[in-house]
């Protein structure tokens, strides 16, 4: 397997103030760590060739240092940073993330008429959001993050131009359900997820539709090539990663061995044994990955992607 991080994704926090139904962060504690100890970890992560950084959550906005975290990693470190928030009640913290440097900001609208929503206060959140920060700035740099499923799938084409006419980036996470039970971070739910032969025809047709967009020029963040390999592998989700190349942290400095699989990496490396064990943590992530069955997430075929790009322009 082929180890090359070309992003990171850290949990800042698993602390959240919203409590949606297909998320299970807040069912395991964990200390964060404190501005000091992520400075460090950002010095490391640089060091290991990483270009962009992405902050998640719980709701990374409730860590109190957000603002001088997000300054160091952008103004200070030089990379670029992209925080995801379910945008409740902290649009004046958001307008002073944007003001300190973030790159831009990820919020999630699934669907336009909320009663459909997969949760419908986030996304009436996240418009509010939307419309608010372009009243602030000139052209903020903005993803939603749509998690395509059963219950939007005929009204998320609608959903990316409303998008689109605002100058948002649509970026396309399909709901699947999990090989391997019940995720770290997220709950099975047969009502969203794409299961029977029917609905994977309805799958396929709408990608079809969502790459001709693209083709278009609609701003949609996913490449082509993972669009079109995700109708191959939506069923029976046996889509492997041939290597690590998205670092995933969680809030204690903890390793995981991806998004969704915690793996043993977690009981024996941080974030802090990376200067000195790093070939060691490859070699334990890649037996935890021997394990998995497969996914549908499409963190690691992107950033091949951007390898590849990266090496094209030397």
């Amino acid at each position: 397997m082929e180890n090359k991080i070309i992003n990171v994704g850290i949990r800042l926090t698993r602390q959240c103030n919203m409590k949606c139904m297909y998320c299970n962060i807040q069912n395991t504690i964990r200390n964060d760590l404190t501005l000091e100890e992520w400075k460090k970890a950002i010095d490391i992560i640089k060091k290991l060739g990483s270009k962009e950084i992405v902050i998640l959550g719980g709701e990374p906005t409730l860590y109190p240092n957000i603002i001088e975290l997000v300054h160091y990693i952008t103004i200070e470190s030089g990379l670029v940073c992209n925080l995801t928030t379910n945008a409740y009640e902290n649009f004046d913290i958001v307008k002073k993330l944007i003001e300190n440097g973030l790159n831009s900001l990820g919020v999630s609208v699934d669907n336009l008429n909320l009663k459909k929503s997969i949760s419908p206060l986030k996304s009436k959140n996240g418009l509010a959001l939307i419309d608010y920060l372009i009243n602030a700035f000139n052209k903020p740099s903005i993803i939603n993050y749509i998690v395509l499923n059963k219950c939007n799938v005929d009204s998320i084409i609608d959903l990316i131009k409303y998008m689109n006419n605002k100058n948002v980036v649509t970026y396309i996470l399909p709901f699947h359900w999990g090989n391997e039970g019940t995720f770290d971070h997220r709950k099975n739910n047969e009502k969203f997820a794409f299961v029977t032969d029917e609905d994977i025809k309805k799958y396929t047709i709408i990608i079809d539709k969502i790459i001709e967009m693209k083709n278009d020029g609609y701003k949609i963040k996913n490449s082509v090539e993972f669009l079109k390999e995700s109708k191959k592998y939506i069923k029976n989700l046996d889509w492997k990663c041939s290597g690590l190349s998205e670092l995933r942290i969680d809030s204690d400095g903890r390793l995981v061995c991806c998004c969704d699989k915690i793996g043993n990496v977690n009981e024996h490396f941080t974030v802090f044994d990376l200067e000195d064990r790093l070939e060691d943590f490859y070699f334990e992530r890649a037996k935890d990955a021997t394990s998995c069955n497969g996914c549908l997430w499409p963190s690691s075929f992107e950033a091949e992607l951007k390898r590849k790009k990266i090496k094209s322009e030397r």
